[in-house]
């Protein structure tokens, strides 16, 4: 008796043997660009190349190649494929899980696959990719092989091949349809990517792009990839300031398009008006502390110096920011051993009115 290995084997040469005699080399292309918020794009391509088509010419395929020449057509590492494709766009990462792992409701098989593709958006902006790829269940070889086979191929045939066929020439066959049929995919990521767990066979990464070959996969096995934080994009601004009116020196960073001021420097720019504040350190706790509609009683000595440029020691800042006791979760960043914060973001908290003169290039406090 032959084994259930063999049976599978020998149903996947059937069918393989078959399908290259009537489609030839197959690629289908996958890509997925994720931008920072989770949303993107996914492009599903699948067409056949030059040495597919070139299988399939006879009289009887003629108008089909045809057609296939005359649709869409799309390049991938240097080949032409002919084909068509698909286009989806997603709102956040849920929307592109939905899409990675649809499946046809009516076939099992794809049923058990569901889930197998899951992208998160971590806390930190980072992303993760975790892909299950399930163990094989060996069948039995069906009495039809397959719709698409038992309508070219008798079952007397089939029998005939059967017995004919060797194991190797089986396992042979099945190889044939993983160099013959390729299923790619590609994430490209806002940020670089790693490879935390899983076979590196399949798997190809080029900075922030990630480029799967799904046929290489190994069975029974989990890989997880995940980006790290996007290194912001640091400058010292051109931008100037105005308080009430008066321009003001100041060290103004542009952090990914938005200016950052010294919150030091605002302090003692608004000291003896309506809305000054008071800036302290809780050293025990790690926290910036502000206090609203107070004197600046607290200056270092650092403040209002302009001509150095810092933003090569630009970096998060780790420290947490009290308002009045409350904490306020506000993008910051330690530049140089001060912190800075956007004027917009802390306008609500101290009370000063903030606008921009696009003429001069001049944001502009009001603080009467």
């Amino acid at each position: 008796m032959r084994t259930k290995k063999l049976k599978k084997l020998l149903a996947v040469a059937l069918a393989v043997a078959m399908t290259l005699a009537l489609s030839g080399c197959m690629l289908t292309l996958v890509e997925t660009d994720i931008k920072e918020d989770g949303s993107g794009t996914l492009v599903m391509r699948s067409g056949y190349s030059e040495e597919g088509l070139a299988a399939m010419e006879d009289e009887d395929t003629a108008e089909q190649i045809a057609a296939i020449r005359a649709g869409d057509s799309f390049m991938y590492n240097g080949e032409k494929y002919y084909g068509d494709s698909e286009s989806y766009t997603f709102a956040n990462v849920d929307e592109l899980n939905a899409i990675l792992n649809a499946s046809d409701e009516e076939d099992e098989e794809a049923e058990a696959e569901e889930g197998m593709f899951a992208v998160t958006k971590n806390a930190d902006g980072t992303f993760t990719l975790t892909i299950v790829v399930p163990k094989t269940e060996e069948e039995e070889l069906p009495d039809e092989i397959s719709e698409e086979i038992s309508e070219d191929l008798s079952e007397e045939l089939a029998g005939e091949l059967e017995e004919a066929i060797s194991e190797e020439d089986a396992e042979e066959l099945a190889e044939m349809a993983a160099n013959s049929f390729s299923t790619i995919m590609e994430f490209t990521f806002p940020a670089a990517v790693t490879q935390q767990q899983g076979p590196t066979e399949a798997v190809t990464i080029e900075g922030n792009k990630l480029v799967l070959d799904v046929m290489k996969f190994a069975e029974d096995t989990t890989y997880v990839f995940k980006t790290g934080a996007k290194a912001p994009v640091i400058v010292k601004s051109p931008q100037k300031l105005s308080v009430n009116g008066e321009l003001k020196e100041t060290e103004i960073y542009n952090i990914d398009g938005t200016n950052f001021f010294k919150l030091r420097d605002l302090a003692a720019l608004l000291n003896g008006t309506p809305y000054q504040f008071n800036v302290d350190y809780d050293k025990a706790a790690n926290a910036i502390v502000v206090k609203t509609k107070t004197p600046y009683t607290t200056a270092n000595g650092g403040e209002l110096k302009t001509g150095v440029d810092n933003s090569s020691k630009a970096v998060r800042s780790a420290q947490s920011l009290l308002i009045d006791g409350k904490a306020v979760d506000l993008e910051a960043y330690n530049i140089g051993g001060t912190n800075f914060f956007g004027l917009r973001a802390l306008e609500p908290y101290i009370g000063y009115t903030v606008g921009y003169d696009s003429a001069t290039n001049t944001a502009t406090i009001t603080s009467k």
